[in-house]
């Protein structure tokens, strides 16, 4: 359906992360096969494949407006992509100013797709877990749902199966120590051992129509 290619210098290299990041954990399958993938950083723009290859559709937001970082957001990261990047001697990582616009993709159970944005995972209102946009089988907007949980969506990783949501607490902080942080500022072994919980989807949500 889609790859992507690069060159890398080994010393002395610059990488960018929008051209470093590319649709990696933000695709999906659906039951009847169609695959949607962000392929875009900067841009809400879904590419949506059928089983065989060709495309569906594409969904956009034109009027999205992009996140920008807080200067304790772009430190995380770049911290993060540091860490990522040690071993290019010399390297450098130019991380962006701004959130991508696709943070996670999910297809649900009916075919509904669920789409989780830079907007809900980092600027989620107060009391709201995140949130997603959810789009039918034709690719047009449903709406906007809300997940109410006792959960953190800028550190708990957040993943679907059927109808749960599983979230995996403090998973930013425990792939942090695992990369040994960053030299010579501190480290992230004090992260605290990770806890998957589920969460059930109402009635109202395990399908949607």
């Amino acid at each position: 359906y889609q790859e992507t290619s690069r060159e890398t210098n080994f010393g002395n290299y610059e990488f960018i992360e929008e051209e470093y990041v590319d649709f990696q954990r933000r695709w999906a399958v659906a039951p009847d096969g169609r695959v949607a993938a962000a392929l875009s950083y900067e841009d809400y723009r879904l590419h949506v494949w059928n089983a065989d290859g060709t495309v569906n559709r594409i969904i956009e937001r034109p009027g999205y407006q992009a996140v920008k970082r807080t200067a304790g957001e772009k430190d995380r990261f770049q911290t993060m992509y540091n860490a990522f990047t040690r071993w290019n001697r010399g390297s450098t990582f130019r991380v962006n100013d701004n959130h991508q616009a696709i943070e996670q993709v999910f297809f649900r159970e009916d075919g509904t797709l669920w789409v989780q944005s830079g907007a809900h995972r980092w600027r989620a209102a107060e009391g709201i877990f995140t949130s997603f946009d959810v789009y039918d089988s034709e690719g047009r907007f449903v709406k906007q749902v809300d997940l109410v949980a006792d959960a953190d969506a800028t550190e708990d990783g957040l993943f679907f199966a059927g109808n749960r949501a599983y979230v995996v607490t403090d998973l930013f902080n425990a792939m942090m120590a695992r990369l040994g942080g960053e030299e010579n500022e501190g480290t992230f072994d004090d992260a605290e051992p990770v806890n998957v919980i589920s969460f059930e989807f109402p009635p109202m949500l395990a399908q949607t129509p």
